[in-house]
């Protein structure tokens, strides 16, 4: 009897979720499959089946992606706790299966202002982190399922995403002088999801016009 008790206490050990950090499991140090709590992380962004997450201080590997699969009912802003699987979604870490636990509200932390290069040469310490791209940049490829292609001046070539911007309003030619959103992973790429306000378009220069010009305009 003792043996049974003991056995099924090992067992109780074993799948108890371990409260840890984003930063174990961006870094590998949580083993695929176990079961996690995050406690008073704040919500960076918020989609229809799941939600983005930052721990202080709200660095690189500091921020994952929740899958719930239904409505979280969070917003941007809110505290909340969390509880799930860690699970490598093909290559993407995430919390899968994750219940979402308004507990306050927070300030939500400022985009991770990042140059495209880095991104291309190492996107890893980025992902599921809301980032901010200062380059200037033209859309230079319309691809399918939603996603086209910007290159940067400098040469560096970035996916970009419609998890939540209109790809339809996208055309190539389109220069984006500082583009914000989500840094994602996915068919063996990362990717950029921008906000539905996170492309800032480039700046037109101001043209010079002769008096007689603008006069002909209203004969």
């Amino acid at each position: 009897m003792k043996r049974i008790a003991i056995a099924l206490l090992l067992v109780m050990i074993a799948t108890t979720a371990q409260a840890t950090t984003i930063e174990d499991m961006q870094t590998g140090l949580v083993t695929i499959g176990d079961a996690v709590t995050l406690s008073g992380v704040v919500v960076t962004a918020a989609r229809y089946n799941g939600v983005y997450v930052a721990e202080a201080p709200y660095g690189t590997y500091q921020q994952i992606w929740v899958y719930t699969g239904t409505d979280p009912m969070a917003v941007p802003g809110d505290m909340v706790d969390v509880a799930g699987t860690y699970a490598e979604y093909y290559d993407l870490s995430e919390v899968d299966g994750g219940t979402v636990s308004v507990v306050g509200s927070a300030v939500i932390p400022a985009p991770i202002v990042v140059p495209a290069a880095t991104l291309v040469a190492d996107g890893e310490p980025y992902e599921s982190c809301i980032i901010s791209i200062p380059d200037m940049m033209t859309v230079t490829a319309i691809n399918s399922y939603g996603e086209w292609e910007v290159t940067a001046l400098d040469g560096s070539v970035m996916i970009f995403d419609d998890f939540w911007f209109d790809d339809t309003t996208v055309a190539l030619g389109d220069c984006y002088s500082n583009v914000t959103g989500a840094l994602t992973y996915s068919y063996g790429a990362f990717k950029v999801e921008p906000f539905v306000d996170g492309i800032t378009g480039c700046p037109v220069e101001n043209e010079s016009v002769s008096f007689g010009t603008m006069k002909s305009l209203y004969r």
